[in-house]
């Protein structure tokens, strides 16, 4: 069977970045969630995107009820201290809390040993929305094609409206974001480095995107805690 050739890494990226901004504009009600489901299958075709590519993007899941996001981000997270990647665990309490974190197994051995023992999954969560904000806002031909797929397909907003709900949309906390693990994994390449309280991710393109850890973290935290207080 003859499969068409790939999109580059870099439509790719483009592609999984526009279905992002698309998303959250419906989220935001912004746009009907109709109209950015017809704008991102347009996206799609103006770049070059295989339909057997799609399946993976199409898939729309709760993080908090994605049983698989342990397996599908182990191996990823890697300490910058001994260079062992993280473990994912679900620590108990007397209280009925249980709190899903990724440790350090060599801090997990002997404690202090490195500066990142452990990463909440609740801030990994809001840590990924926020590097997808960082990306789009990099990336203005993601932004571009979000708008001109919407106007091409027949969304009543004007483009000065589309703009301005974007440039929102990326100033916005990031607790505030709609993201699905699928889209995000598909755009990571090999994974993610964690050391001395900073998250570093690389994608597919050889982009990097670094982002402060907040201070202390809690298993309940306010969403002005979880915002980032450093990007690069």
């Amino acid at each position: 069977m003859q499969y068409p050739e790939l999109a580059t890494v870099q439509a790719r990226l483009t592609y999984r970045l526009t279905s992002f901004l698309l998303e959250n504009l419906a989220a935001g009600y912004t746009v009907e969630w109709m109209d950015a489901f017809h704008a991102q299958r347009h996206a799609a075709e103006a770049l070059g995107i295989a339909d057997r590519e799609l399946p993976w993007l199409g898939t729309r899941v709760d993080p908090r009820g994605y049983k698989s996001f342990g397996k599908r981000l182990s191996r990823k997270i890697v300490c910058g201290d001994c260079g062992r990647p993280f473990g994912h665990k679900t620590w108990h309490s007397g209280t009925p809390n249980r709190v899903d974190v990724w440790e350090c197994p060599t801090n997990y051995v002997k404690r202090g040993t490195c500066t990142t023992s452990h990463l909440y999954q609740e801030v990994l969560l809001v840590k990924m929305a926020e590097a997808l904000q960082v990306l789009a806002g990099r990336n203005s031909t993601a932004v571009d094609q979000a708008v001109d797929s919407l106007q091409s397909t027949g969304a009543r907003r004007r483009p000065s409206t589309l703009h301005t709900a974007i440039d929102k949309l990326l100033t916005e906390s990031p607790t505030q974001l709609a993201l699905h693990i699928p889209d995000f994994l598909a755009m990571l390449e090999g994974g993610c480095m964690l050391t001395d309280g900073r998250l570093g991710f690389v994608f597919i393109t050889g982009e990097a995107v670094t982002l402060d850890l907040p201070q202390r973290w809690s298993p309940v935290m306010r969403p002005g805690e979880l915002a980032a207080t450093g990007r690069c």
